[in-house]
């Protein structure tokens, strides 16, 4: 990680840091939002650092795609930040719920297609997908008490989009220029995203649901942004 990108990197914890001692101080909702803003924006610069750092590094066939999956995972970021900011309207069920899980949705879609510009669709990543929704069924079904509100469909329809993004992420393996330190941040990124979201669920929709289940969402989220994101500046291809 450069040196700009770690720059970014220490912003996105400090502000993390100043969100959950907003939650668990109980600063208010402005300064939550200000915090939890600051923070989806350092991991959206760290994105765009990225993004440059690997166009100014020459030209050839494999940088060309970094290019290219630098761009798509930008708007994933873009579009995740959209999301923590309509997420954090408070709503009970409302539109900007929906336009907040529209956002994440989005973004996956953006994370997915950047995968496919490393490694092409093949029929063993639906099978992967189906093993990944399989799991998150299991919690949404069995995990817990939740008062879905009406939005159970929109619950599943998203959690089927995270499986295959997260099955698109165990895919890029099969690339063998893909750079094995881009691998793993990515992977255990993507791992860390639809970790935060299943925790995410008991925050949302769970009965009596303890703040430490808020703190371990935030981490596990700003840090698999920051995972997926990092990879960028080196390019996901070897030169």
């Amino acid at each position: 990680m450069s040196k700009k990108l770690l720059i970014f990197f220490v912003v996105e914890l400090i502000m993390l840091s100043l969100l959950i001692a907003t939650r668990v101080c109980g600063w208010g909702s402005i300064a939550d939002l200000a915090f939890k803003t600051l923070a989806s924006m350092a991991f959206v610069a760290m994105g765009i650092t990225g993004l440059c750092e690997v166009k100014n590094n020459g030209e050839n066939a494999n940088r060309e795609v970094s290019v290219k999956y630098a761009k798509s995972i930008i708007g994933g970021l873009v579009c995740a930040l959209l999301g923590d900011v309509f997420l954090d309207i408070p709503s009970d069920g409302s539109i900007f719920f929906i336009i907040g899980v529209a956002c994440f949705a989005f973004a996956h879609v953006c994370y997915s297609i950047g995968f496919f510009k490393v490694a092409c669709l093949k029929a063993v990543d639906f099978l992967v997908m189906l093993g990944v929704f399989g799991i998150t069924l299991c919690f949404l079904l069995f995990g817990g008490t939740f008062e879905f509100k009406g939005l159970f469909p929109v619950l599943l329809g998203y959690a089927a989009i995270i499986s295959f993004m997260v099955a698109k992420a165990i895919s890029l393996y099969r690339n063998k220029d893909v750079r094995k330190q881009a691998y793993v941040h990515t992977l255990v990124g993507a791992l860390l995203f639809i970790a935060s979201d299943i925790i995410l669920l008991y925050c949302l929709f769970g009965v009596n649901t303890p703040l430490y289940m808020t703190i371990f969402n935030l981490i596990t989220y700003y840090l698999g942004q920051a995972f997926i994101a990092s990879p960028l500046g080196k390019g996901v291809l070897k030169d």
